[in-house]
């Protein structure tokens, strides 16, 4: 479904599982968490309503357009230029109420960093010249590019928080001992992997994001574990 401004409705289903090994949600590998959002994509390029036939038959047919485009630059075959652009646009003049729809770029919308990448998208979107689309009938979709639609869904759901236990515990305040040794692990719902799946018209995206440890920052350091650790027991302790 396209919005007025361009954007585009996606479906996203997010899920993830568990680095937990203490039999908490996730039991260490088990689904442990999913969310399923409806979220709107901006496309890069998109169609932008012009005008109607009647008007774009006028302004073609009194030259009007041959000067807007002529302050561009003299150059021949202007007229024939303009025709290409609008394709039997003399075949809709009486209509007012069927509206041609012109292809549109927008650089805030891409994802990316390279502009020649973009000016290679905006520029094949844009050799598609105007569409006409009849009263009644729907717009032009727009194609939102997958690594678009990728960043989008990633952006738009949220990621479970990595949570830890710790021994020793000492009391309700949860201190632990000046001197010791602290055994930590992962619980909860802390994600081991994360997939996102999203969908938006024809284009589907899937991101895949694992972790591998955890990275601990008490106020006096920096740890940094191998995996995700086991529950503390006297067992495992020995």
């Amino acid at each position: 479904m396209q919005g007025g401004d361009g954007s585009v409705t996606m479906t996203v289903y997010a899920e993830s599982t568990s680095a937990a090994a203490d039999g908490s949600a996730g039991s260490g590998g088990a689904e442990a968490w999913s969310q399923s959002v409806t979220a709107t994509v901006h496309p890069v390029c998109w169609y932008e309503q012009d005008r109607t036939g009647a008007e774009v038959a006028e302004w073609i047919d009194s030259d009007q357009a041959e000067k807007e485009y002529s302050v561009h630059g003299n150059w021949g075959g202007i007229r024939s230029y303009i025709e290409s652009e609008y394709p039997d646009y003399d075949s809709y003049a009486d209509d007012t109420e069927g509206y041609w729809y012109k292809p549109w770029c927008d650089w805030k919308y891409y994802s990316g960093d390279d502009p020649m990448e973009y000016q290679k998208l905006a520029g094949d979107f844009r050799s598609n010249g105007p569409v006409y689309v009849p009263a009644g009938e729907s717009a032009p979709a727009p194609e939102v590019d997958g690594a678009t639609l990728a960043q989008a869904a990633w952006d738009s759901v949220t990621i479970p928080t990595a949570t830890i236990s710790y021994n020793p515990m000492y009391g309700d305040v949860g201190a632990t001992i000046v001197g010791m040794d602290t055994w930590v692990w992962a619980t909860g719902d802390t994600p081991k992997e994360v997939t996102v799946t999203a969908t938006a018209g024809s284009t589907t995206a899937t991101i895949t994001a694992a972790a591998s440890m955890l990275t601990l920052q008490p106020k006096d350091g920096t740890a940094t574990c191998t995996g995700f650790g086991i529950p503390w027991s006297e067992e495992n302790d020995a």
